[in-house]
């Protein structure tokens, strides 16, 4: 990962700081060991990142909405900066600017997807472990999974994530974990620590979709996204009561941030990524610890300012290359230097080829560079309701963007936008922020590639979804269906189409609108991909293995690809192609459940044909190995029950199959296989239990052979003792 951690002699990014505990929306707690004589030197740190928090719902910066407590109670200790800037509106660039004090320009992360942290450069993680630190993160979303890179340095880096269910629309389904269940990781971790600690906590709550737990759910049902924050809160008072629990508040910074905002329809958004206004790049930022005396700073502060900041509560050397400043000096009273704060939105630049759009904070004047240049006097207009920008001349603001480019940018040419690791690209996708393969860009935009003219098209989108979610069905058919009419590119529409069809069983349709899609964008590998798994779920394997060729020929590194291939072949009897797919995907991404559980069940077909010893224990390996990555897939618990009866292991196989059905209670391959095998042992009462279960189960969909051999198991099933 980089040159420390091979041994290899250290660089001048290697050097190390001393603990401190950052709050950015994730918690960093300390554990004192008795008798430990504390110096500066020894202070741990904790770091809190709540995504997608808005300072206007935490009570210590506005009474409107809810009591935060917990965190108005840390902020009544510490620090609350009331403008602090976040240098992009999306989740990795912004934690990678906080950890590596570094903005885009510099370390080359513009966006969730597409992008990795280059092992190149220093993290805070890194620097503190260098000095002794035991360094720990707990993360809460796939975006931030250790595969792009942010894991460097860190002794643990926790980011398992249940799998997504699935549904109508990509971007609704998330890879997550609550805020339980972060905490519950971080506090199992700093229970065994004996010495100093680095400890980065993210809670990704109160990102879409707004599903926060009772009695949130309920008390906030006409505001669901003011109950995940309310609902994060009071999870970290688990966090923050353990550590005045075990005296470690008065040897502990902590810093916490959000890592951007949410637009909740402000500015025509309605959650966040491509605007760069307030409500998405202004976050809460509160620091507490040891010598800091509580009070409010309304100076102009960043996600960069952490690093430095961190350094100089521990009385470290700050590296070089760090481009933000201490706040330090600010909480000891003195002025700031005057400087200009960069931040940009080039998520949908690099994913749909819609305009970027870059600008600046100086003092009180934001200028937003674009097709459609804006500027906005922040001390008067915070909420950004008067664009100035045609009552000035904007060349100087320009110049000065231009010069702030090239003072960020770095010199060192490190490749950043690189593949990115197989099973990120569909969780990425899962979460909305992957579009085509390429990004379809321009050398130069116009009005018509403002983000503010493309807006309704994801407005659109994001009503179709509301309207699902609803229930109305065919309205939110409509809504895609006029965006399709009207943008042909517009991947997400397709696909979303798509799969409402296919939950319909309306499978034709699915196949048709996805075969358009195909026609009109051959290069966007979104629309390819999911065609070739639709014609999959058609049964159309053969259409479907053509299509997919043509995917990897775009992209060749996504293992569900790979997966889709593999299971068309198996389909068609073709195993030993199948297999070679799915091991091709295997290589993308040893830990893909779902790419285990085919090539169990590859085995599991020549256990049935040759009962091999060998076939045997690949099929429980493979199976197996699919339930450690993940205990809820019912699939792979299915199909070790198989193997297992088979194999005359009666006992084990029922095992699995009642926790397949404890998974999923109306899977009814488990809940026949249980009907044969409880008649097999003679068990006259569960047998009929879980026999009519299935027949009620299937109802129509049942073929009249398959129904009249089930009827006459149960015949005999009566005839049991």
């Amino acid at each position: 990962m980089g040159l420390m951690r091979s041994g290899m002699k250290t660089n001048w990014k290697k050097k190390v700081f001393f603990s401190l505990l950052i709050f950015t929306g994730a918690v960093l707690i300390c554990y004192p060991i008795l008798g430990f004589n504390w110096d500066r030197n020894n202070y741990n740190i904790l770091l809190i990142t709540i995504d997608t928090l808005r300072p206007d719902r935490l009570s210590c910066y506005s009474k409107k909405y809810i009591n935060t407590l917990q965190i108005e109670g840390l902020a009544n200790k510490g620090v609350v900066f009331t403008r602090a800037i976040a240098h992009n509106p999306t989740t990795l660039p912004s934690h990678t600017n906080i950890l590596l004090g570094t903005t885009p320009l510099f370390h080359g992360v513009h966006s969730n997807s597409r992008f990795i942290v280059s092992d190149h450069f220093l993290t805070l993680a890194e620097y503190l472990k260098g000095k002794g630190y035991a360094t720990g993160a707990f993360v809460g979303s796939y975006v931030l999974d250790s595969r792009i890179g942010l894991n460097q340095g860190f002794d643990i880096y926790d980011d398992h994530m249940p799998d997504r269910s699935s549904t109508a629309f990509d971007n609704a389904g998330y890879a997550e974990r609550k805020a339980e269940g972060v905490i519950r990781m971080a506090l199992a971790w700093l229970d065994k620590q004996s010495s100093k600690w680095f400890c980065w906590v993210h809670l990704w709550d109160p990102h879409v979709p707004y599903s926060s737990p009772e009695p949130f759910k309920s008390k906030f049902k006409d505001d669901p996204y003011s109950g995940e924050v309310a609902y994060v809160d009071t999870e970290l008072g688990k966090l923050l009561d353990y550590l005045e629990t075990y005296n470690l508040a008065e040897n502990t910074y902590i810093v916490l941030t959000g890592d951007h905002g949410e637009s909740l329809a402000e500015h025509g958004e309605m959650t966040h990524g491509h605007f760069a206004y307030n409500s998405t790049i202004w976050v809460p930022l509160v620091i507490t610890g040891p010598r800091i005396d509580p009070q409010r700073i309304d100076e102009y502060v960043s996600h960069t300012d952490i690093f430095p900041t961190v350094c100089d509560l521990l009385d470290m050397e700050k590296p070089p290359f760090l481009q933000g400043i201490s706040v330090l000096p600010l909480i000891q009273g003195k002025k700031a230097k005057k400087r200009l704060i960069y931040f940009e939105s080039l998520g949908p630049y690099y994913d749909r080829g819609w305009a970027p759009l870059r600008g600046f904070v100086e003092e009180n004047k934001k200028f937003i560079d674009s097709p459609i240049p804006e500027l906005y006097d922040l001390r008067n207009d915070f909420n950004e309701k008067t664009n100035l920008s045609q009552k000035v001349n904007l060349n100087t603001y320009q110049k000065k963007l231009k010069d702030l480019e090239e003072q960020y940018t770095s010199s060192q040419k490190v490749e950043r936008q690189k593949k990115i690791d197989p099973e990120a690209m569909e969780k990425l996708r899962s979460l909305g922020y992957v579009s085509s393969a390429a990004p379809r860009t321009k050398k130069s935009f116009g009005p018509g590639d403002d983000l503010k003219t493309l807006i309704r098209y994801e407005q659109k989108l994001y009503l179709a979804y509301e309207l699902h979610n609803e229930g109305r069905m065919q309205e939110s058919i409509e809504s895609l269906k006029e965006i399709i009419r009207e943008r042909e590119d517009f991947d997400t529409a397709y696909i979303s189409l798509a799969n409402i069809y296919k939950s319909q069983r309306r499978i034709k349709e699915a196949v048709d609108i996805m075969e358009e899609g195909f026609s009109k964008n051959p290069k966007s590998y979104e629309i390819v991909s999911n065609y070739g798994s639709i014609l999959v779920d058609a049964g159309l394997y053969n259409k479907a293995i053509e299509v997919l060729q043509k995917a990897i020929v775009l992209v060749d590194f996504d293992p569900t690809t790979w997966n889709k291939m593999g299971i068309a072949y198996m389909r068609i009897k073709k195993e030993a192609t199948a297999q070679e797919y799915f091991q091709k995907a295997l290589s993308l991404d040893n830990n893909n459940a779902e790419v285990l559980n085919n090539l169990g069940i590859i085995y599991l077909g020549i256990l049935m044909r040759t009962k091999e010893l060998t076939a045997y224990t690949k099929a429980v390996q493979y199976f197996q190995k699919a339930i450690f990555i993940d205990p809820n897939y019912h699939l792979a618990h299915n199909g070790l029950g198989a193997v297992y009866k088979i194999a005359g292991k009666i006992d084990e196989a029922i095992e699995c199959w009642h926790r397949a059905l404890e998974i999923k209670s109306d899977y009814p391959l488990s809940i026949v296989n249980l009907g044969i095998a409880y008649f097999q042992k003679g068990d006259k009462t569960k047998s009929l239990k879980y026999l009519n279960m299935y027949i009620k189960l299937k109802g129509d969909s049942i073929s009249p052979n398959e129904r009249k051999k089930i009827e006459r198991l149960i015949e005999r099933a009566h005839q049991l003792d």
